[in-house]
Formats: structure tokens, C-alpha cells, sequence
């Protein structure tokens, strides 16, 4: 079974979620580095409360990403939004040819019900025959997959796309 878990992209920083409260509308971000640490403390000390690097904002305000359960080749989890690089071959009839092998960006969306890649750097991409024709095979390939950044915090990864 997969793992259920969720980040957040809130205030221009990237935090783990510890809990969502739907009836309220509120998400508990975690700090999980030093700079967030402070960042926390001084809105609780603000507020006069003692969270534990813990701060609870409202859902509206923070971009929440789910883990797809899946890992690439160095063993980071990938998430909704990661930007992945990985090889690629362009698209049917053109693989054969020396040299067209390229590396490839694109972001990690879920979309008609499943995980699928998109905003290709190079849009003439092999992997969505396999995408579009075998699904199993396709999230076979996240494991030679690596993730370089995120949409949110690193959207320059993508720019010059064809």
C-alpha cells in the first residue's frame, strides 16, 4: 500500500504537512530546516503560542502537494510539482537515430486519475508513447527518473520549453 503523505509550498518555502483539518480548512506545517524553524517561532511568539515548529495556516494559502509513492534513482521521494530529468530518446521513429538521445525535464502532475509527467522541456519526447500506452511501464521509469527542484521553487528549469 502507498504511502499517504503531503508537503506544502507556503510563504515561498517548502514545508512537510503534519496535518490537514478539513472542517476547520487548516493545514499544520513542520518545519524541517533551521530557517523554517525561525521563521515558525516568530509567527507563534507573535501569536503568543508555544507549537512546537509547528504552524497551522489556512488551506487556501498554501499549494499542497501529494507523494505519488514512488522514489527516483538517488531514493528522494517524488512528489506533485517535482521537476524530474531523466533520458530520453524523442519520439517513435526517431530513437534509432545516433545521437538524438537527449535529457529531458519535465513536472510531475496528477491527471485523468494518475501520475503523469508534463510541461516537457522538449516536448518531442519518447516517454509519452509509454505514458499514454502502458502506465505500468511508464512509473517503472521513475526509478532512472532524478528530481532536480519543484514548479514553485525552481520554475526556471523549465523555461525555454518547445
Amino acid at each position: 500500500m502507498r504511502e499517504i503523505k503531503y508537503r506544502a509550498f507556503y510563504d515561498n518555502m517548502m514545508f512537510d504537512v503534519a496535518c490537514i483539518n478539513m472542517y476547520y480548512g487548516n493545514v499544520v506545517l513542520l518545519a524541517v530546516n533551521e530557517e523554517q524553524e525561525k521563521y515558525i517561532s516568530t509567527i507563534n511568539k507573535k501569536a503568543m503560542i508555544d507549537c512546537n515548529n509547528r504552524l497551522s495556516v489556512e488551506i487556501s494559502k498554501a499549494i499542497i502537494q501529494q507523494y505519488t509513492g514512488l522514489k527516483d534513482k538517488n531514493g528522494t521521494e517524488i512528489y506533485e510539482g517535482d521537476i524530474v530529468k531523466f533520458e530520453d530518446v524523442g519520439e517513435e521513429g526517431y530513437e534509432y537515430k545516433e545521437g538524438f538521445d537527449f535529457t529531458n525535464y519535465a513536472s510531475v502532475e496528477f491527471d485523468n486519475g494518475r501520475w503523469e509527467l508534463n510541461n516537457f522541456l522538449d516536448n518531442n519526447s519518447g516517454i509519452l508513447e509509454t505514458m499514454n500506452s502502458c502506465h505500468e511501464d511508464f512509473i517503472a521509469e521513475f526509478k532512472s527518473f532524478e528530481v532536480i527542484g519543484n514548479i514553485y521553487e525552481n520554475p526556471s528549469l523549465l523555461e525555454g520549453r518547445e
